[in-house]
This record gives C-alpha cells, sequence and structure tokens, in this order.
C-alpha cells in the first residue's frame, strides 16, 4: 500500500521522495537553530538588565518613593497642551502632603524633583508615595497630562521568561 522510498515505482517518485526527506531534515535543523538563537537572545537580554542595576530608569507610572537613606525618586509628566502645572503629592493613606505650582509649561515631557518634604518644610518618612499632575489653559479649562516615575534600579526578577526590574522600595 505504502511505497517503499528505497524501491520506488520509478526514478521520478524517488527523486520526489528524496526531496521531501531532505525538506524534514532541513526544517528540523532550522528548528533546532530557532530554538539555538531564541537562547542567546534571553542569555543577551538578561545580561543587559542585569547591567541597568544602579542606573535610572523611567517607567509609565506615579509613583515616588523616600528611600531608608532619604534618597527621593523623581517624576516626569508630559501635557497634553501648554498650559499652568500643578503637582500634587500624596501618602499611602491617599493623604495631600505637598503641592508643587510648577508654573506654565508648553507640552514637551518634563522632569520634577522633589525633595521629600510636605508643605510646612519637614522632611516626610521613608515610603511611597503617589503624585498627580494638574494643569489648566489660559481659560482655565483642564489639560490631561501623562506621567511616568523615575526611579533607580536595585534588582532585576526573571519569572516565566520575562523579566522585570525592581525599581527602588516601589
Amino acid at each position: 500500500q505504502f511505497q517503499n522510498p528505497l524501491a520506488p515505482m520509478d526514478n521520478y517518485q524517488m527523486a520526489a521522495q528524496m526531496a521531501q526527506l531532505s525538506t524534514v531534515q532541513a526544517l528540523g535543523d532550522l528548528t533546532k537553530s530557532m530554538k539555538s538563537m531564541e537562547a542567546y537572545q534571553a542569555t543577551a537580554s538578561s545580561l543587559q538588565a542585569v547591567g541597568l542595576i544602579g542606573k535610572k530608569v523611567e517607567a509609565a507610572g506615579n509613583t515616588l518613593s523616600i528611600g531608608q537613606d532619604n534618597t527621593v525618586s523623581g517624576g516626569a509628566y508630559q501635557l497634553a497642551n501648554p498650559g499652568h502645572a500643578y503637582i500634587q503629592i500624596f501618602d499611602a493613606n491617599g493623604n495631600t502632603v505637598r503641592v508643587i505650582d510648577d508654573g506654565v509649561k508648553d507640552a514637551s515631557k518634563r522632569k520634577f524633583a522633589w525633595d521629600g518634604k510636605n508643605q510646612q518644610g519637614a522632611a516626610l518618612p521613608a515610603g511611597n508615595y503617589t503624585f498627580k499632575v494638574s494643569a489648566v489653559d489660559e481659560r482655565n479649562q483642564p489639560i490631561q497630562a501623562a506621567t511616568s516615575k523615575i526611579a533607580t534600579v536595585t534588582g532585576v526578577s526573571f519569572e516565566n521568561g520575562i523579566i522585570y526590574l525592581n525599581l527602588g522600595s516601589d
């Protein structure tokens, strides 16, 4: 019922079957090569991620932190349109601890540094804080603002082939 490739009915069928076997073998070799390249790429990505430890990075979000050594992480924002920007900083309970008048800004990305102090100038304790940027245009209409956090990479975690950067105390 099935033809034996070593005893074909004719030369054409034998050549076709040999070509099919060669193709299957080549696909198997290609699969092995791709898996090897994938493993190499994962290793290279891991090494690159480890190289970020101690470096400052920017990531989407609105968190700030004060470390045990009193280092304060920073933030950034970008207004959708030019306007007057205010940065509100909240403690872990959602209480406003500081409002910073950042003045009139254009729509380019702006970084800001917080000194870790409340509105009265007293140093706040170590911990996690959040911030919100509110802005209004010249007609006092609200403007949308995208926020991001700036923090130092303190470590790298690997889970299910995904690399996660640990940022400060976040």
